[in-house]
């Protein structure tokens, strides 16, 4: 992975080493989009806006002075929701959508995803993001999803069994037929973009 780090300029300020958006959180967690906020920290980028539901925002912001929490007016992720807080994010880098967000209507996520791809926003979908209809928004822009076993059947209608070849094979298949770069999450995380696969095993239980 280091390779793909490009090495910061002595003179660089904030924002020239990336700008990320999180997107995410409901009434119930507020825990999944903050690590994912901290997890884009700790690969370096250094700017994140974490937008939340205004009523966990208050909990959120004390997780970290980094980040920059934008509250949002809906507990859920509605269209009118969607509609203001693309007036207010600014231009970001990449954007990581649905972690924490419960389930609800996809209208919203779809319109999003559509949105901020159409601003050349890369994309990750993850958590309750993962759904088919969201997910067929992604075909073909360069983004990538991040479902475990159980979220991968609810996007794909496939059933993964334990053989690590055999999931090899499916994710690659897969990734193809839906255009999107697809991480696995398991003991063993499966990586493929549909021609090339990459297998990662640190994980654990």
């Amino acid at each position: 992975v280091s390779k793909a780090f490009k090495p910061r300029r002595a003179e660089s300020r904030k924002g020239e080493n990336g700008v990320v958006a999180v997107i995410g959180g409901s009434r119930l967690y507020h825990g999944a989009p903050c690590l994912a906020a901290l997890a884009a920290q700790r690969s370096g980028v250094d700017l994140v806006y974490l937008c939340v539901p205004k009523v966990i925002s208050v909990a959120v912001r004390s997780i970290s002075p980094n980040f920059i929490v934008i509250p949002l007016p809906d507990d859920k992720l509605t269209i009118w929701c969607v509609n203001k807080l693309l007036k207010w994010l600014p231009k970001v880098d990449a954007a990581v959508l649905g972690p924490g967000s419960g389930k609800q209507k996809t209208d919203g996520m779809e319109r999003l995803v559509v949105e901020l791809a159409s601003r050349g926003v890369k994309i990750l979908l993850d958590a309750d993001a993962l759904r088919p209809e969201v997910v067929e928004r992604l075909r073909g822009k360069g983004g990538v999803i991040t479902p475990h076993a159980g979220e991968f059947k609810r996007v794909y209608g496939v059933e993964l069994d334990k053989s690590i070849d055999s999931r090899i094979q499916v994710v690659k298949e897969m990734a193809v037929k839906s255009g999107v770069t697809i991480l696995l999450k398991g003991r063993v995380d499966i990586i493929s973009d549909g021609e090339r696969v990459s297998v990662n095993h640190t994980g654990t239980s």
